[in-house]
């Protein structure tokens, strides 16, 4: 009997570390998988703008101009966070984004940035770079340069980036 109700308890307990396990998720970034918004006519330079589904009630919206992308983070109270890089070089989005979540709830974002050369069509360098997401705030942490480990210490990153302190937009 006692047997029985240690195996019972330990199952139980397994059952919970494993629901708190830490997994990934992830939203395609192309046009095909992003609804279109509206471009602004102000904003003569944006050629696309799109709105991808997130995780948890989370959104991503892709704006392309003059050869960048940028990427925004909207809460699911509404609220925009830019979670991408401000590059002087030319640079598009990868194919996806990667949701770090616990528990359902998403807590860090890795998405990666194609860097494209001066004076040529081809990726130079491709970056990770890894936001922090909590109930009130977003924002980049860091950036992974390219490596064979590369995805591995952008997880690492993004599973630590709650102590994590916001880098500064410059």
């Amino acid at each position: 009997m006692q047997r029985t109700i240690f195996a019972v308890a330990l199952l139980v307990l397994l059952s919970a570390i494993a629901s708190a396990q830490i997994a990934s998720k992830y939203t395609v970034l192309d046009q095909k998988h992003c609804k279109s918004l509206k471009l602004d006519p102000k904003e003569d330079e944006v050629d696309y703008k799109g709105l991808c589904t997130g995780v948890g009630g989370y959104k991503l919206k892709v704006a392309n101009f003059d050869l960048h992308q940028i990427l925004d983070l909207i809460t699911p109270a509404g609220k925009t966070f830019n979670v991408g890089i401000d590059s002087a070089s030319y640079n598009f989005l990868g194919t996806k984004a990667e949701w770090r979540v616990k528990n359902g709830k998403p807590f860090a974002l890795i998405v990666r940035y194609n860097l494209i050369g001066p004076m040529t069509n081809k990726v130079s360098e491709s970056i990770l770079v890894v936001s922090k997401i909590s109930r009130l705030n977003a924002c980049v942490i860091d950036q992974v340069e390219g490596s064979k480990t590369q995805n591995a210490q952008a997880r690492k990153l993004a599973d630590r980036s709650a102590s994590r302190s916001c880098k500064s937009s410059e």
